[in-house]
């Protein structure tokens, strides 16, 4: 698509590999079970279909029809693949192997991540793979460091923000072993609420959409992966660098608040059964979480605040588009992947992206009706979770 005479990769559908994936997902577990998504009578299952059939409906006037179409199936095939993780355990065992994959290939991303940061420029992977980055074009995310202006770290992702998203999903990854599943279900509800609030990518970037969906099951019914110690620091080195590398405040800011919490309710591990050993790993994983922690806190005190408060003020614009949009299409929204094409043309061209509030940017696209169905769904899984966790207490 072509949106007033601008064509743009982020304006133009195509299927990422990523989406792929979902799709053998689906098949995959389709085939295994032999059954239709969706297809119990419980309460969820339905509210489910009907938010479905809402969103597929938007294809009939919306500006993009197929746009619609695209993100629906998106979502259909995502939140498909969290559906049969739940109800079919024998998918359960393979989780571990599918963290272990992410986390590998977030080591491939700090080698991408920090050669780009070293040489400012991308280092001529193919285009659809990682974009052209240079302090010197406009769009690129860059930070303000000590009166020099620098491409922040985005490894293969579409944005910096979009990196230090999944590094801090795949550092929950590690901290669940350690946790409990009440504490790390309300880590993760923290982590995508916080986010929400002021960034729109966990739901904007496959890549984020993703991870979400491999750590969610993951966390909730995996077996949990047994890393060495040394394997285990290593990986938090090489996620907390990559954090730091994408300079997103908030992803900061976030990790900070995630170490805490760790090392204030994870529960230590016996030593070789020995009890007078039995602390000593736990009390050296204190100090090095620590340490790196405190290095995050470092890092804030080079921020450049002033760009902060002006990001801060272009954000109010975007929410002012978005009340704007929604007092016009409040019932039913503007469709799925709809926001940007529906923005005003007086603007300039980096000014074309979603609002960045989760909240309202899915209530712009799928109006009261669509989020009040979400909203049963999510309060009605949330209820079941806790009340469940409870029995098994």
């Amino acid at each position: 698509y072509i949106v007033r005479n601008i064509s743009s990769p982020y304006l133009t559908v195509y299927f990422n590999s990523l989406d792929l994936v979902l799709f053998f997902l689906f098949i995959a577990a389709f085939w295994k079970s032999k059954r239709i998504p969706f297809s119990t009578n419980k309460v969820v299952d339905k509210l489910w279909i009907s938010l479905f059939l809402l969103l597929f409906a938007q294809s009939f006037y919306t500006q993009y029809p197929l746009i619609s179409w695209f993100w629906s199936v998106r979502l259909f095939l995502g939140v498909s693949w969290i559906w049969y993780i739940f109800r079919l355990r024998v998918f359960v065992i393979n989780l571990k192997f599918v963290i272990a994959g992410l986390l590998l290939g977030m080591v491939g991303q700090f080698i991408i991540t920090l050669t780009q940061f070293v040489t400012q420029k991308n280092i001529g992977l193919p285009l659809v793979i990682e974009p052209v980055l240079s302090p010197n074009l406009s769009g690129v995310a860059k930070v303000d460091l000590l009166n020099n202006v620098l491409v922040r770290g985005y490894g293969t992702f579409p944005h910096p923000n979009i990196l230090a998203f999944v590094s801090i999903i795949s550092i929950l990854a590690i901290y669940a072993k350690s946790l409990s599943k009440k504490y790390v279900f309300l880590l993760f509800s923290i982590i995508l609420l916080g986010s929400g609030m002021i960034d729109h990518y966990i739901i904007t970037s496959v890549q984020a959409y993703v991870a979400i969906l491999m750590v969610l099951p993951y966390i909730f019914y995996g077996q949990y992966l047994r890393l060495g110690f040394m394997s285990r620091r290593f990986m938090l080195i090489i996620l907390h660098s990559l954090v730091a590398l994408s300079f997103s405040k908030w992803a900061i800011f976030t990790l900070i608040f995630m170490d805490i919490f760790y090392l204030t309710f994870s529960r230590p591990s016996k030593l070789f059964h020995v009890e007078q050993f039995k602390n000593i790993k736990f009390l050296f994983s204190k100090i090095f979480i620590n340490t790196i922690s405190l290095m995050g806190g470092l890092t804030l005190i080079f921020l450049p605040y002033q760009q902060i408060w002006s990001t801060a003020s272009k954000r109010v614009l975007y929410i002012q588009d978005s009340i704007s949009m929604i007092s016009k299409n409040l019932w039913f929204g503007v469709g799925l992947g709809q926001y940007v094409a529906n923005l005003s043309s007086s603007r300039e061209f980096w000014q074309y992206e979603p609002v960045h509030n989760v909240f309202l940017l899915v209530l712009s696209e799928i109006g009261v009706l669509g989020l009040a169905l979400l909203l049963a769904i999510l309060l009605i899984c949330y209820y079941s979770f806790i009340h469940g966790h409870k029995n098994q207490r």
